[in-house]
Formats: structure tokens, C-alpha cells, sequence
């Protein structure tokens, strides 16, 4: 906001924000003057993605900030503004003639740590940068109340709950987020220093599956079946007529009868014969 005289000018919001890739250039120009703290905060102020497009211009402008801060020994600080750029553009492409091979590993570890987890759909990310350089002191998280369920809780375990918001060095977090009645979300995001990571958080309602009701108790086991007995076999009656009495006995395995004047037996056999 601009004052003169009496009148009260706004300025556009967008007209500041084009300063970021003058900035990049200016300080990838100071380090290449050999003159690191001035460009430091040139660089956090031009690679925020308000300031202008995030080109080729701006990953430059990364790189050299995580490279100056690689040697001045806030490895910390580099890991978190390399994973903050790759997950913002996955794309990155990098300058592997100038960086320091640290640097470089960092990069590409920083895809595999930074690859979309089940829950990222259900978070949005805005990083605010402050008006002036972020500087290199905490960054804070906050949940953005619009959207958010009632009674929503996110915490990062092992640090607190953000509540409404939480104050941490620079760095990559998981975070958890859960309400009552809602799926909980587990996801990882980054903290700059002097930058403000803004949350929205969209929870997934329960699914309560209706218990079963209980199972009808057995019935009482079936009678024993009573085993048979085995019995005598009945006996066929077969009369064998015609038979002399002599084949007869011999037939049933006795004597032969011997009959008197030696006359012919017209007499019948009686043979019992087991049926099966």
C-alpha cells in the first residue's frame, strides 16, 4: 500500500511478485562474484512461486541456494529446500556441470523421498513467504480452517500438534491428521525457514460395515444307526423227482438205503440250498 497526499493507492498484488527472476538472476550473479550472503537472501526471496514461473531460471536459482548453503555446512537446510523444489517440480531438470556432487545426490534422492504417498490427495500445500527475506530462522505449519472437519487434530509426532499452528526448524515432516468418524491421513511435507506451510485437509468418513448377527447354535447330533445282526441264510426247498434212492444218498452225502426184491425207487429228494 502506497500513501500520497491524501489518497490511498493499492498496488496490485501481482506487481511485486514478478520480481523473482530478477532476483535469481541478481543473486546467482552475487555468487558468482564470489559474495555469498548477499546472495543467499536474493535467492529465498526469488524462488518463491509467487514471485514468477517456476522455469529453468527458477530450478537455477534453487540450486544455487542449496549449494551455498551445502558449503557454508547447513546440510539440514539444503535437504529441505532440494526436497521442497522436487516435489514442487518432480520435472527438475538439474546442472550437473556446476553443483557439487552433494548436491547433486541430494536431488536425487530427493524423487524417491518426495513420490506421492496414499494420503497427498487428500492434503493441498500452499507455502506463504513473509513480505521480506524468510531469513534462515523456523518455518511454522498451519491447517487452513475451510474444508477441515470439526474436532479435526493434526500433530507431528515426535514435535506437537499444530494447534492452530506449530513453529519447526527447516526440514521434511510426516504429519497426521484425524478426526472422529473420519479415515486419519498419514503424509510428509517440507518447512522452510521463515516460510509458513499452509494445510488443507480433506478426511475420507468411516465406512462402518454392519456386524453380522450370531451364527444359530448346532443342532443335537443324529441317533446312532443300530448295526444289523447278521442271521441264517433261509433255505431253498428243491424236490428232485425221478431219483433212485442209491443217488439220492449219495446226492445228500449219506448211505444208500437198500430196498427189498430190488425194485426201482420212484421216491423224491428233498435239497436244501442256501439262498444268498
Amino acid at each position: 500500500m502506497i500513501v500520497t497526499g491524501f489518497a490511498v493507492i493499492v498496488a496490485p498484488a501481482g506487481v511485486a511478485a514478478q520480481d523473482g527472476p530478477a532476483l535469481i538472476r541478481e543473486g546467482i550473479g552475487a555468487y558468482n562474484d564470489f559474495d555469498p550472503q548477499r546472495a543467499l537472501p536474493l535467492l529465498r526471496r526469488g524462488v518463491d512461486p509467487k514471485a514468477g514461473p517456476r522455469d529453468s531460471l527458477w530450478a537455477f536459482g534453487v540450486q544455487y541456494l542449496a549449494q551455498i548453503l551445502y558449503e557454508q555446512g547447513d546440510e539440514a537446510g539444503a535437504r529441505a529446500w532440494i526436497r521442497w523444489a522436487v516435489r514442487l517440480t518432480p520435472g527438475l531438470k538439474l546442472d550437473t556441470l556446476n553443483l557439487l556432487s552433494q548436491v547433486i545426490a541430494e536431488f536425487q534422492s530427493a524423487r524417491a523421498a518426495t513420490a506421492a504417498g496414499a494420503d497427498d490427495a487428500r492434503v493441498g500445500t500452499e507455502w506463504l513467504w513473509p513480505s521480506a527475506d524468510p531469513g534462515s530462522g523456523p518455518g511454522r505449519i498451519e491447517v487452513r480452517p475451510e474444508g477441515a472437519p470439526a474436532g479435526v487434530t493434526v500433530t507431528v509426532p515426535g514435535h506437537g500438534t499444530v494447534s492452530p499452528r506449530l513453529s519447526l526448524p527447516a526440514g521434511s515432516y510426516e504429519i497426521e491428521a484425524r478426526a472422529p468418524g473420519y479415515r486419519p491421513v498419514r503424509f510428509t511435507r517440507e518447512v522452510l525457514p521463515g516460510v509458513t506451510t499452509l494445510l488443507a485437509i480433506a478426511l475420507q468418513p468411516e465406512v462402518r460395515v454392519a456386524a453380522a448377527g450370531p451364527r444359530p447354535a448346532p443342532g443335537p447330533p443324529p441317533p446312532p444307526v443300530a448295526a444289523k445282526k447278521k442271521g441264517h441264510f433261509p433255505w431253498a426247498v428243491v424236490v428232485l423227482g425221478g431219483l433212485g434212492a442209491g443217488a439220492a444218498a449219495a446226492l445228500l452225502g449219506g448211505k444208500g438205503g437198500s430196498g427189498s426184491g430190488g425194485g426201482t425207487s420212484t421216491g423224491g429228494i428233498t435239497i436244501n440250498i442256501p439262498n444268498p
